[in-house]
């Protein structure tokens, strides 16, 4: 992974975005599988059973399951898929009180990211100003202007 994006030659703020995009995503997933294994867990009553999912093909119920979490995780909570038994119920409290951190902390990271990028983006900018002044005063050459704005 690091080397790809060695080779992509990514900004180190575009790095952080997708390496933290791989990671959630890889998150959702696990909790995802979590999610369902705990429905299969009980055949008398669960979330499978309740919203008519036992028939249907494993990536509709792996989609479902999906949708469940992030709705938990991103404080949504649609409430059209719920838990159903207590086992289900007890891994929602728990993944809740986890889903609360995870989801700042994703916030968190993505702010401060993007302030990032902003802020170099800015600082770029005040360096291009500050070329052109530079090569108005001193009357540079297109040439010479072009080069110093190339290798900001």
């Amino acid at each position: 992974m690091q080397q790809l994006l060695l080779f992509l030659r990514l900004n180190d703020e575009y790095t952080k975005i997708i390496k933290f995009s791989i990671i959630t995503l890889i998150l959702l997933h696990t909790f995802g599988c979590i999610w369902y294994f705990i429905g299969s867990l009980n055949d008398d009553s669960n979330w499978i059973l309740s919203y008519n999912y036992s028939d249907e093909p494993i990536h509709t119920k792996y989609i479902a399951s999906l949708y469940y979490i992030l709705t938990v995780l991103a404080t949504v909570g649609y409430g059209n898929i719920l838990p159903i038994n207590e086992g289900e119920r007890i891994f929602t409290i728990i993944f809740m009180f986890f889903a609360v951190m995870i989801f700042s902390y994703i916030m968190g990271i993505l702010t401060y990211s993007f302030s990032k990028l902003n802020e170099k983006t800015m600082l770029i900018k005040e360096r291009e100003v500050f070329f052109n002044e530079m090569a108005a005063a001193y009357k540079l050459n297109i040439e010479m202007h072009e080069n110093l704005i190339k290798n900001i």
